[in-house]
């Protein structure tokens, strides 16, 4: 029996905790532009894990389904949560990486050197590409 996710859903109260710690109103293009980054994070991080495991059917699975940002059913603000209840049910190994992520994730998104403050009261789309 697998275990239920015990990942309170990130939509819409971790968004918006994220968007208040920074200043920024919760609009509809800073929730996208917010979730867009994390989708984006938590891709590189199944990536990782897929690599470490050597599963590459699940990373092409994962791929397929998130690789386009979702299906054309799916609704844009439940892609990062739709992806942590992926990886749950892919693997148990995960469940403790994620749980530890999540606060890792809120601080590194809230915390000074987050690039989330380098932005006026709107984010813009593709923020992981202005990283350096």
């Amino acid at each position: 029996m697998r275990e239920p996710r015990d990942i309170a859903p990130l939509f819409p109260d971790f968004y918006h905790g994220v968007l208040f710690a920074v200043g920024k109103e919760p609009s509809p293009q800073n929730l996208l532009a917010l979730i867009e980054y994390i989708g984006q994070m938590l891709t590189l991080n199944a990536v990782v894990w897929f690599q470490q495991t050597g599963e590459t059917q699940a990373h092409e699975r994962f791929m397929e389904r998130f690789g386009g940002g979702g299906g054309d059913e799916q609704k844009l603000e439940m892609i990062p949560d739709d992806m942590i209840d992926f990886l749950w049910s892919w693997r148990p190994s995960t469940h403790q990486a994620l749980r530890d992520w999540i606060p890792e994730l809120e601080q590194m998104l809230t915390g000074p050197d987050s690039m989330l403050w380098n932005f006026g009261d709107e984010l813009p789309f593709g923020i992981w590409h202005m990283e350096d």
